[in-house]
């Protein structure tokens, strides 16, 4: 983006800085038309679109007098505007908004400058023995005070809202409205502003309607984790997971694969938990050794191990969940169990996997491979 608008200079063919960023973003588009659906790449432009648009506007409503506070105001007002042109990126990908941006920006903008120019300072000189060295030294520490003033915002309370989430309709609507916004501060007309706040009228109505049919939700989802198991019990805006021990201390998988699930349906981030070993009773959920009910369905958890002799009957159940590396044995499956469905766990294994359904198609035993999607069933 910065080339064209240099390149366009040092030619004296300044012309409007959008046409510019708008010619890098397709000559990018043309080499890989595959960046559009890149967050980076959508972050990036949307946050350039939003300072080159908004910025300027912003600023302007407050005059400072003071140069120094001047100049605290004129960063923060980069910060603001690229804020607002990423913020339903950051809703739609990320489910989650930052409260603290103004203020690492006051920090973040002289430091990541002295890092910018070290850094090429640094490219110059490495060739030039110990001059490089000290350069080198002068990087990293900018690059370290950088990290750590960031940890530290961080670190505040509330410095992230978490569980944010938008739908593709709301998603499309809010940029319709980000847009609006652009063109209101370009063509300085009312009605299109009139128009934005409609849009974000809608937003919020989308979302209301959505919360109030939370209330009513039942829903048991098999989440797609490699090497864990993880099944989510939800009724209402209550829910309760049943996992593998090894999950919940992997909070890098928790947050990937999990939270967003949970923010869609406005569920908390910290349900009960309980494990695949353990007994477990509330008021819609029942685990007894390896049977879990909800809702009237009843789920087994196959251990390996056939039902006793004795009995003269197969257990029914709705929902059969094999899970881990156990040797794939269908046959014994249905020679213990009445089931309607096989679930094939996402910590299987993909060559044990491929067995299972070897054999529950041979059988003509309706399966459902959890590995290569989460599997959710509505009641």
């Amino acid at each position: 983006m910065i080339s064209f608008v240099i390149i366009g200079e040092m030619i004296r063919r300044k012309g409007f800085i959008i046409n510019s960023i708008a010619a890098s973003a397709f000559i990018l588009l043309c080499i890989n038309p595959n960046n559009l659906f890149e967050i980076g790449f959508l972050l990036s432009y949307a946050a350039v679109m939003g300072i080159v648009v908004l910025q300027r506007p912003i600023y302007n409503m407050l005059y400072v007098k003071n140069k120094l506070l001047d100049k605290a105001w004129q960063i923060t007002a980069v910060a603001l505007s690229a804020q607002i042109a990423t913020i339903p990126f950051t809703l739609f990908y990320f489910h989650q908004f930052t409260t603290y941006f103004w203020l690492s920006n006051l920090f973040m903008t002289p430091i990541s400058f002295i890092v910018v120019i070290s850094g090429m300072i640094l490219l110059l000189v490495s060739w030039i023995p110990y001059l490089n060295t000290l350069v080198g030294y002068l990087v990293w520490g900018a690059v370290y005070v950088m990290n750590w003033v960031v940890a530290k915002i961080e670190s505040i309370p509330y410095s992230i809202v978490k569980g944010l989430y938008v739908n593709d309709f709301e998603f499309a609507v809010l940029l319709v409205a980000l847009l609006l916004l652009m063109l209101t501060f370009m063509l300085r007309k009312r009605r299109l502003f009139i128009a934005m706040l409609a849009a974000l009228l809608v937003v919020m109505a989308s979302v209301a309607i959505r919360l109030y049919g939370s209330d009513e939700q039942k829903w048991m989802t098999a989440f797609s984790l490699r090497n864990h198991t993880a099944i989510d019990f939800v009724r209402g805006g209550e829910h309760v997971l049943l996992a593998d021990s090894t999950l919940m201390a992997d909070e890098s998988t928790v947050d990937y694969s999990l939270k967003g699930a949970w923010s869609k349906r406005h569920l908390s981030h910290h349900p009960q938990v309980f494990g695949l070993d353990e007994d477990y009773a509330n008021q819609y959920v029942c685990k007894k050794s390896n049977l879990v009910s909800f809702d009237g369905k009843l789920l087994a958890l196959w251990d390996g191990q056939q039902l006793n002799d004795s009995l003269s009957y197969r257990l029914p159940v709705d929902y059969l969940l094999v899970s881990g590396k156990q040797k794939p044995d269908v046959q014994a499956v249905v020679n213990g169990y009445d089931a309607k469905m096989l679930l094939i766990d996402g910590s299987v294994p993909r060559y044990l996997a491929e067995k299972w359904v070897s054999q529950a198609e041979t059988l003509h035993l309706p399966y459902y491979n959890v590995g290569e999607g989460a599997m959710e069933i509505g009641f």
